[in-house]
């Protein structure tokens, strides 16, 4: 609104400052255009004699015609293309590095002929893990657009503040699916049957590496939405590096095993690394204190859940000796147990003004996804 109303100002200005410099020419033109006097009519005058004899209408129709060439020669704006390519060649390549980084493990694998028996586990055990960074990828796609325009209007401390509510809630939804992961990690794995139940310590891995990249939040975009993507790009090629280096070093000793700590320690390193540039670069960190409140509120849930997994595997009843036969772990009704324990708790632990605020916002986009 208020670059519309100078923009208007502007034109009443101009409009003012070519009143009184009226020329002959601009005279003539717009009597010719109305089809009135000869245009030799004005040749012994100009400028303020041709003004003062101009009546109202052939002024209208001369600023008519100015605004109407000024519309006219609006094009639109180009982009620089050194500023554009500086922008997307460096996502580019961190597209292809993340790409390659993705694969890696994959191709230590087949390096290393490792048996097939130990891919299907490694394959299932990932599957499962990947579960724990969904949070965070949906609230990348929020919280993306969001890091550009505060950065670009200056509104730091704005971003800020939602750099720390979108993490802490991040880590909120991430950690229940880390312990169930974690604690029910033979019972998981043993869904499908075909011996995949002994995969547990892979998918414990696993789900390592995914609560670190959970847990440091969204730094990575922090870092390529403000101006540091040959930073990201290099980031990520380091993360390939430690990935490889660590590969070749464990899996040959572990196998699929020593593939999974070392992709584990390679996002975990490379997530580290954003955390500390955001902090370097940007003066930024994404926790305060009140994001104890689901760590602790999953602690205990965890506790009281394991405590109770230790006393079901200790009871050999015919009951539970029937469940496994058909591959039915009892340990898995455990699941709701935990999950409301950790809800109540969360609830006891109260939530703050500001965590209400992304609470509405999600419940005003499930009514729209409902309608």
């Amino acid at each position: 609104m208020e670059r519309r109303t100078a923009r208007l100002q502007s034109i009443q200005v101009e409009r003012i400052n070519a009143a009184h410099d009226y020329s002959y020419s601009d005279v003539c033109a717009a009597r010719y255009c109305r089809g009135f006097l000869p245009l030799s009519l004005f040749e012994w005058g100009r400028d303020r004699f041709a003004y003062q004899h101009v009546d109202r209408r052939d002024r209208q129709l001369y600023f008519f015609l100015k605004m109407f060439n000024r519309v006219d020669s609006v094009r639109p704006r180009g982009y620089e293309l050194r500023e554009w390519i500086s922008f997307a060649a460096p996502n580019f390549l961190t597209s292809i590095v993340d790409i390659v980084l993705e694969s890696t493990d994959t191709l230590l694998l087949a390096f290393f002929a490792i048996g097939n028996i130990a891919i299907g586990e490694y394959a299932a055990a990932i599957r499962i893990s990947v579960f724990i960074a969904l949070p965070l990828q949906a609230l990348n796609v929020m919280f993306t657009p969001t890091i550009a325009e505060l950065y670009g209007k200056g509104e730091i401390q704005k971003l800020k503040t939602m750099f720390k509510i979108v993490t802490k809630w991040t880590i909120t939804f991430s950690l229940p699916v880390f312990w169930i992961a974690t604690l029910f990690s033979r019972s998981l794995l043993d869904l499908p049957g075909n011996g995949f139940g002994e995969a547990w310590p892979l998918l414990i891995a696993f789900s390592l590496g995914a609560i670190v990249n959970a847990g440091t939040g969204s730094v990575g975009y922090m870092l390529v939405m403000t101006g540091h993507q040959k930073l990201s790009f290099l980031n990520s090629l380091t993360a390939v590096i430690v990935n490889v280096v660590l590969g070749v070093i464990l899996t040959p000793h572990y196998g699929a095993m020593g593939t999974a700590i070392a992709t584990g320690i390679a996002i975990s390193v490379v997530n580290l690394m954003r955390l500390l540039q955001v902090r370097v670069l940007l003066k930024m960190q994404p926790y305060r204190m009140d994001t104890l409140k689901p760590i602790l509120a999953s602690l205990v849930s965890a506790g009281v859940t394991g405590s109770l997994l230790y006393l079901l595997d200790s009871i050999n009843l015919p009951t539970f000796r029937l469940l496994r036969v058909v591959n039915l772990s009892i340990d898995l009704t455990l699941i709701p147990i935990f999950v409301g324990l950790y809800i109540l708790l969360l609830a006891l632990f109260r939530i703050g003004p500001e965590d209400q605020i992304v609470l509405n916002a999600l419940r005003k986009k499930l009514r729209r996804g409902k309608k």
